[in-house]
């Protein structure tokens, strides 16, 4: 390849990489736990992947002139951070590398390559690092939560009976009439039409006897005042309840222990 090709595709796959190790970097940063599964696989492919990027900045000026900041050029490794320091700066999303990259690929652009041709052995070492994020994330990771009430007054968390305090939830009840109308105008604030019901505790209590409470209060009804009324959202992404700082821990733990589903296709690492 000409020197000019070859500056083109080391653009490209300075990119490419940049994606793949940022992605390891938020799923180790998004388990919010001090009881790690094990790193030692996960944080090898995150070495060589880095090891990866460091040939191609000490190469490449116009890589290694980029000044915004990226992950891996303040954790070089993943496997022995503390998980508090580790979360206080995934927190600003910024030293994940959204700038950075945003400036490698504007490289990839102005130089014609937006994908990078791949060599024999970096695609073992990016087939290998698939399987290892598989591995870890599979283990954990609930990328999404969701709350429905079905047609029998089920409760349902993830499509999963029992994780409320309440199995289901008489038909005409009050607290079904607040949930069916919930349902009925997702993300807003409103006080509930109770229609000749009254709730002699108030609206808050009676839906925490139902189950509202810690995390699935949070994310599902981050508003229940007996003034105001109540916000429901039925569904809620993980990076989202990360961002509120919601802590997912237990009810993760309930959510696995009761068949939930648990998917790592969103870090993806196959070429």
């Amino acid at each position: 390849m000409s020197e000019e090709n070859t500056k083109a595709n080391d653009y490209a796959l300075a990119k490419y990489l940049n994606e793949r190790v940022v992605r390891i970097f938020a799923l180790v940063a998004d388990h919010r736990n001090d009881d790690l599964p094990d790193l030692a696989a996960i944080n090898r492919s995150y070495v060589l992947l880095v090891a990866g990027l460091k040939k191609l900045y000490g190469r490449n000026t116009e890589l290694s002139d980029i000044n915004d900041n990226i992950c891996w050029r303040t954790f070089g490794t993943i496997d022995a951070i503390d998980p508090y320091t580790l979360h206080e700066y995934s927190d600003d999303y910024r030293n994940h590398g959204i700038d950075h990259i945003s400036k490698v690929n504007s490289l990839c652009i102005e130089n014609g390559k937006e994908m990078p041709d791949i060599s024999p052995e970096l695609k073992k070492i990016l087939d290998e690092a698939a399987k290892n994020v598989a591995s870890f994330a599979d283990d954990w990771l609930i990328p999404e939560y969701t709350f429905e009430i079905n047609d029998a007054g089920v409760l349902l968390v993830n499509g999963i009976e029992g994780v409320m305090n309440v199995r289901k939830v008489n038909a005409g009840s009050a607290t079904e009439m607040i949930l069916t109308q919930a349902k009925a105008q997702p993300n807003v604030v409103f006080p509930p039409n109770l229609k000749g019901h009254s709730l002699e505790r108030g609206l808050r209590t009676a839906l925490i006897e139902t189950g509202f409470t810690g995390a699935l209060e949070k994310l599902f009804l981050p508003v229940m005042d007996n003034q105001r009324g109540i916000k429901f959202r039925p569904s809620v992404k993980r990076s989202t309840a990360n961002q509120e700082g919601i802590d997912l821990t237990e009810l993760d733990s309930k959510l696995k222990r009761l068949g939930a589903e648990t998917i790592f296709d969103t870090y993806n690492l196959s070429p």
